[in-house]
């Protein structure tokens, strides 16, 4: 709890990393919750190790900067496990990219030497991806609607599946034989592995499901999509069990804090919010100034909330933008 009390985020504070030279486009926090990793339209990866308060005393830099793309990149996950040691990126090639050869690849990094490890090239620029469990292969879903399993050990993609429909987002869960995907259908679906089909789907939204985001416990997942609402569903019974829907614009990111006691949404039109999971309360308002952002994320341990934005260049006289990362985190413990 903050410094008010029992009153829920009471004490909590925005903080501000800069770094990037170009909006934030991606963000993922390590297994152990001591690293956080952020992608940028300035091609880069940059690693920073993040105090899970509000109260920092000096300006916080990147720890690593990883380059090797040639275009944005455009999602990140990290491998399972107190290591924070393997990391991928994706990229994805925009239509107005003035660069001669596209880059639609995955990367594989080793942290620990700031080194690439291997390299995948898709169909298309790179959306979502997903580790399995055990962290022996993660999954990469394509703006071809390609979805690839790719073993990490031997860096060889292992299974591909292309989806009827359109799909824009992925998880692993809620075991290692189950994939759930947010699809333009309006839900999720849950997928067998390894033969890709739809075990059940989980129908809540009147428009594209655009995001997903699992509880802890894997007993529960939020849904959100371009009906402006977030729906909430007990996956044992595979129900809808609450449903938020007093947005006024399509949810673009969601997300779970590691309690299980707070749900974040972000929409296309820069809101950002923080909801109770157990009573509904609509519990703290944010404002990203950089318009939407489709990735925000709760530390896998502390209630500490990371999300993309911009911000103008302190440096620039022409007021330029540049990446930024917001940090909402509690008051330091006494």
């Amino acid at each position: 709890m903050g410094a008010d009390g029992d009153k829920p985020l009471g004490g909590y504070a925005v903080r501000e990393l800069l770094g990037h030279k170009r909006r934030v486009t991606t963000l993922a926090w390590s297994g152990n919750g001591k690293k956080l990793a952020t992608g940028s339209g300035d091609q880069s990866v940059r690693i920073w190790s993040i105090e899970p308060h509000c109260q920092v005393s000096r300006p916080e830099r990147s720890e690593q900067e990883l380059k090797g793309h040639t275009a944005t990149v455009s999602c990140l996950a990290w491998k399972p496990g107190n290591s924070a040691d393997t990391l991928v990126s994706g990229s994805a090639t925009t239509s107005s990219s003035k660069s001669s050869s596209a880059d639609n690849s995955i990367r594989q990094w080793d942290v620990r030497s700031g080194k690439c490890t291997s390299v995948i090239n898709t169909s298309a620029g790179n959306i979502a991806a997903a580790w399995c469990p055990d962290g022996s292969s993660y999954a990469v879903l394509n703006q071809d609607n390609v979805l690839s399993i790719i073993d990490a050990r031997k860096a060889k993609v292992v299974k591909s599946h292309k989806f009827p429909a359109e799909i824009y987002d992925v998880h692993w869960g809620p075991t290692p034989s189950h994939l759930m995907v947010a699809s333009e259908k309006g839900c999720v679906d849950v997928l067998s592995l390894p033969t890709m089909d739809v075990l059940w789907s989980l129908r809540g939204h009147a428009a594209q499901c655009f995001s997903l985001a699992m509880s802890r416990s894997q007993k529960y997942i939020v849904s959100g999509g371009a009906d402006a609402a977030v729906a909430l569903w007990d996956l044992d019974n595979q129900v809808c069990v609450r449903t938020w829907a007093h947005m006024d614009h399509p949810v673009r990111g969601l997300s779970w804090s590691p309690d299980g006691r707070f749900i974040a949404y972000s929409t296309d039109q820069g809101e950002l919010e923080v909801l109770s999971s157990v009573t509904g309360e609509r519990l703290q308002e944010l404002r990203l100034r950089g318009g939407f952002t489709d990735y925000i994320a709760w530390n896998p341990v502390y209630n500490v909330l990371a999300y993309c934005d911009e911000m103008l260049d302190p440096n620039s006289r022409d007021r330029s933008m540049v990446g930024a990362v917001g940090i909402f985190a509690p008051p330091k413990s006494s």
